[in-house]
């Protein structure tokens, strides 16, 4: 299932590709910068309980806006299901986990999380995690960038005239609380 768009609100939907007796689908969200709040981590949410992988993927595709994908403060994306799902987050640059965000399984059912920044292939893109839950429930948690999770890297960078005050590092983690359980962690940054 695809839901696309430059701005997207998926306030009240139910989507289920979800395969009692098979493999579980995919959801793919794809706007241009998106923040996910309450009512959109509503919606991944219930996907995800339901048995649905979820994938969001920013673009900058005819936009002026560089295609990052935060994850407001405070906000929860919770899988309560019994199905092993997978979350990803790519964007087409930055990956923002706010303070308070919490992503988790909260059920008997697996969640592997992907954060995948910097799409392009030389892409820059850091991945920042800024007091955020991830508790997987024995799924794994990969950081990278690329779209290449074994060889890509989240990417540093720097922005204005010069790196000592405005530079990003690929991956940054701070005051975080990162659990996997049995599942693999997979963390690959550069810069």
């Amino acid at each position: 299932i695809e839901t696309s768009g430059r701005f997207l609100d998926i306030s009240g939907a139910r989507v289920s590709a979800a395969a009692p007796l098979g493999v579980a689908g995919n959801w793919l969200l794809d706007p241009t910068d998106l923040v996910i709040g309450s009512v959109e981590a509503a919606g991944i949410s219930s996907a995800l309980s339901g048995g649905t992988s979820v994938e969001v993927r920013t673009s900058d595709v005819e936009s002026e806006e560089p295609g990052d994908l935060t994850v407001a403060e405070g906000v929860e994306i919770l899988h309560s299901g019994a199905a092993d799902v997978q979350l990803t987050l790519s964007a087409h640059r930055d990956i923002l986990i706010d303070s308070g965000a919490r992503i988790a399984a909260t059920g008997t059912g697996s969640l592997a999380v992907d954060l995948n920044a910097g799409l392009e292939e030389e892409g820059e893109g850091q991945i920042r995690l800024n007091g955020a839950t991830i508790a997987t429930n024995g799924g794994s948690l990969r950081l990278y960038g690329q779209t290449d999770p074994s060889a890509g890297s989240a990417k540093g960078r720097c922005e204005g005239s010069g790196c000592s005050d405005d530079y990003f590092p690929g991956v940054s983690i701070f005051g975080s609380t990162i659990t996997t359980g049995a599942g693999a962690i997979s963390i690959r940054g550069d810069g």
